[in-house]
């Protein structure tokens, strides 16, 4: 990623040797957070928002798109993707009858909650429980869940490097796709609602549980003070 970010800087113009690639240090701080999050801490978690200990639980990370950009920059918003992933986690869960299933809804710090409790008040009937949460902690949520979707949030390169498996689902886009692992071959983007069944189904019914191994700069805080220091 960082090479990526570093040719996408020389597109626009900058030049290369005024540029040092020292990495991200919130990467590495995530990493010790998710160390320090304890079977017991996730076991309690999961009480308080009434999922069972064998529940497979299915996290959205949602982002502020209605309240940050037209409708229809992106082509898609939290909420038309959101309906696909409830009827595609309603389908599979009529089929898949070995565990209970639970959705939890991770709102960014900038959504407007009753947003998400309006549409949720209008939708179908589902076969699962759906829990909305805001101030748990990103590390937290992500170690209680058993599969993270989203669109192109932080929290889904986060939940790489909690070895969890991760779904980038855009169904609509129509400009240059943002997920960052995208765009660096890591991942395919989800872009229809079949892609986005198969998908489920690999990693809810078959088990599939593809680990990413994102690679980061090691450092990068100490990187950043280096290069800091040098110009005092």
């Amino acid at each position: 990623m960082d090479e990526f970010a570093r040719k996408e800087m020389i597109k626009d113009g900058f030049s290369s040797s005024s540029m040092v690639v020292t990495g991200q240090p919130h990467f590495e701080t995530f990493k010790e957070n998710i160390k320090r999050i304890s079977s017991k801490e996730i076991r309690e978690f999961k009480n308080k928002i009434g999922v069972g200990h064998d529940d497979l639980l299915v996290t959205f990370v949602s982002e502020p798109i209605i309240e940050s950009y037209n409708r229809l920059y992106w082509g898609y918003d939290q909420l038309t993707i959101l309906a696909y992933i409830l009827k595609c986690i309603n389908r599979i869960s009529k089929i898949e009858k070995r565990r209970n299933f639970s959705l939890l809804i991770k709102l960014h710090p900038r959504s407007n909650r009753r947003i998400i409790d309006d549409f949720l008040k209008g939708c179908p009937a589902v076969g699962f429980k759906i829990t909305v949460v805001a101030d748990t902690s990103s590390a937290l949520v992500i170690s209680a869940s058993d599969l993270v979707l989203g669109m192109s949030s932080m929290l889904l390169l986060e939940s790489v490097l909690a070895k969890k498996s991760i779904i980038s689902v855009q169904i609509g886009l129509k400009r240059e796709d943002p997920f960052i692992l995208s765009r660096i071959g890591y991942v395919k983007t989800v872009l229809s609602p079949r892609a986005l069944q198969v998908e489920l189904k690999r990693v809810i019914i078959d088990g599939a549980n593809k680990k990413l191994r994102l690679p980061f700069s090691r450092h990068a805080a100490d990187n950043v003070l280096g290069v800091i220091k040098k110009f005092l």
